[in-house]
């Protein structure tokens, strides 16, 4: 059976706008916005998300770190014998519901999960226009989304407007308000390498490569320590006995949550990992990162911003994180490129853009 709509709170102003998000990641880029519009005369947010109970702790964090306040909470199931059919119908008639009950002028939905299509589609049904907020250019949050990274081209199809929202000033509050970070003792005076592995390609034969360079760097360099978070498998265990066993400098760590992951982003000096997705806290936070690929991506493109490519070599990761480390002024000038992405709004841009709303 259906579970009701829940409602925590409800207030009755003139311009009252329809905010909906679905992850913590999403959480994390909107919130920001959230606030600027509660300090706006005549003009309430009403903020929708969706039950999530595998990250419900982390939403929870980042709602209270940013101290925005839910209105609505779209139920879910664990029904097996329920389809995403019907779970579409619901989410559909609940928007709706909210829509016309709270009198909502404009609707702000971000990434492009089930639900902020529902919105979207709702919205459009009821007159009400649609700005979706995207990650910019390279931010691969659509790829696991609802439908793919076809619902980004639906969801777009039905909007008013598309902006691109930066997470600056997101990391700006998470790094200054969110203090969670174990071992901040060890890390003060080293320079942190962050593993962030993703599992993009064989995973034995990449981390066997960086795990190989990793030893060879760190038995040279005493002034640099390695945070791993990774699941310890018994083919990663295998590998870390096998090639780091007895090595003082590098801590195997639970995968983090995305707090947590932006905090040693801040901290770390360096990033090695096999996936582009972090570039974009990795750019915010001047961060360099190495991209160990097996298919080789040239290395000197400011298209990449923070970013190196390399091959999966040991002899190339080894040059790279040598000359990173021996070459200050090369590291400052990997860490200040920017990516090539479509212009960003802030969150001031954005909150301009409602006030031609009657």
């Amino acid at each position: 059976m259906k579970k009701m709509l829940k409602k925590t709170n409800q207030a009755s102003h003139t311009k009252r706008i329809m905010m909906v998000f679905d992850s913590p990641a999403e959480a994390m880029r909107i919130c920001p916005t959230i606030k600027k519009l509660e300090c706006i005369e005549n003009v309430v947010p009403v903020i929708v998300i969706s039950e999530q109970l595998e990250t419900a702790q982390v939403m929870h964090d980042i709602l209270k770190l940013f101290q925005v306040k839910v209105h609505y909470t779209l139920p879910t199931t664990t029904d097996e014998q329920q389809n995403l059919n019907q779970l579409t119908g619901w989410a559909l008639n609940d928007l709706t519901e909210i829509v016309k009950r709270e009198k909502i002028v404009s609707t702000f939905v971000c990434g492009n999960s089930r639900i902020a299509f529902a919105a979207t589609l709702s919205s459009y049904y009821n007159g009400i226009p649609v700005t979706h907020v995207k990650g910019p250019t390279g931010y691969h949050e659509d790829e696991s989304s609802f439908l793919g990274s076809r619902s980004k081209d639906l969801i777009g199809s039905l909007a008013k407007q598309e902006m691109i929202l930066g997470l600056e000033e997101s990391l700006q509050t998470i790094v200054t308000k969110y203090d969670n970070l174990f071992l901040a003792k060890e890390s003060a005076h080293k320079k942190m390498i962050l593993v962030d592995y993703q599992g993009k390609s064989n995973h034995k034969k990449v981390l066997k490569k960086i795990f190989q360079a990793l030893k060879q760097v760190i038995d040279i360099h005493k002034e640099v320590i390695v945070v791993i978070p990774i699941k310890l498998t018994a083919t990663i265990m295998e590998l870390a006995n096998e090639i780091l066993k007895g090595q003082q400098q590098i801590y195997f760590v639970q995968p983090f949550h995305i707090l947590e992951k932006q905090q040693f982003v801040n901290r770390a000096w360096l990033i090695i990992t096999d996936s582009s997705d972090c570039l974009e806290v990795a750019e915010a936070l001047r961060t360099p990162v190495l991209v160990v690929q097996e298919t080789a991506v040239k290395a000197v493109s400011g298209s990449h911003g923070p970013s190196v490519f390399i091959g999966l070599s040991k002899i190339q990761i080894v040059d790279w994180l040598t000359r990173l480390l021996t070459e200050a002024a090369f590291y400052e000038k990997i860490a200040v490129r920017k990516l090539a992405s479509k212009e960003k709004y802030t969150t001031d841009q954005i909150i301009q853009s409602f006030a031609s709303i009657e």
